[in-house]
């Protein structure tokens, strides 16, 4: 395969594919690389895109062309109304030195389904920048974050929370018919650590004292990064949950879901009345 592609020789790309050949024809490394390739597509490490019609459409399933996917609740529970939740941050590096090797990430994700037909969250993202010289410009993180939500979703607040101050942030908004699109720029100097809070709103189509429904949160991985997440899904008392997608610890009133952030997940749950 690789020796029938070819790049222009100036490029970058012939480079690395030089790189890739010679490492290939080494005594049983062809296979790894092949897998290495694919595995790298399994954990959006990488993206492709092409022009080719035919082709294109099967990568935007698997989410290998980088492209925003839709989500949508498991097939089981088609027979009762399903809440499609979405989540997807984006964050662009604008640092001197453009590297963040310095800086853990993590995020926090609380979701409240209430009475009435209403979903409450709260976004939390939290910085730590372990730089050791704070004088160095280049060691302060600098960035544009965006937190890609459902169309539907209403932004309460942006703050900012270091150790001595919670300051509300400017941002930026634009909306489609299938996404909003909330930006803000962080700042995270050497040696300090920060939080930046998101509230939003989602309006349901119906309420959720139904005798079955479905919720269902897409976590779309932005390529490229592997960042820890923490679900936490809290219901009102009327409700009881069915069905759960995956492992969670189950608190009263609530379920407690850890995502590696290794790749795009999906969490779903199916509720029914606790009449029933």
């Amino acid at each position: 395969i690789l020796d029938r592609v070819a790049f222009n020789s100036d490029s970058e790309m012939s480079a690395i594919l030089t790189g890739l050949r010679q490492h290939a024809a080494r005594p049983g490394q062809a296979l790894k690389v092949l897998l290495g390739f694919f595995s790298a597509l399994r954990h959006q490490e990488l993206f492709i895109a092409l022009n080719d019609p035919q082709i294109s459409p099967v990568l935007g399933v698997q989410s290998a062309d980088g492209g925003l996917q839709i989500g949508s609740c498991p097939l089981q529970f088609a027979q009762s109304p399903c809440i499609n939740d979405y989540l997807m941050p984006v964050e662009a590096n604008l640092g001197v030195n453009h590297a963040d090797y310095t800086v853990n990430k993590n995020r926090e994700l609380e979701i409240t389904l209430l009475p009435g037909g209403e979903i409450s969250a709260v976004l939390k993202l939290h910085y730590q920048n372990s730089s050791l010289d704070p004088s160095d410009p280049s060691h302060n993180y600098k960035g544009y974050l965006q937190i890609l939500l459902p169309a539907n979703a209403v932004i309460a607040s942006v703050t900012e929370q270091s150790a001595q101050n919670l300051t509300s942030l400017e941002s930026d908004l634009k909306s489609t018919e299938r996404k909003l699109n909330l930006g803000f720029y962080i700042d995270i100097p050497a040696q300090q650590s920060k939080t930046y809070i998101i509230r939003y709103k989602q309006k349901l189509d119906f309420d959720i004292h139904q005798d079955i429904f479905g919720y269902n949160l897409l976590l779309q991985k932005q390529q490229g990064t592997i960042i820890p997440i923490s679900v936490t899904l809290s219901y009102p008392s009327s409700v009881v949950p069915l069905v759960i997608s995956r492992p969670a610890l189950n608190i009263p009133g609530a379920l407690s879901f850890y995502i590696t952030g290794d790749r795009t997940e999906n969490i779903s749950v199916q509720f029914a009345s606790a009449r029933l």
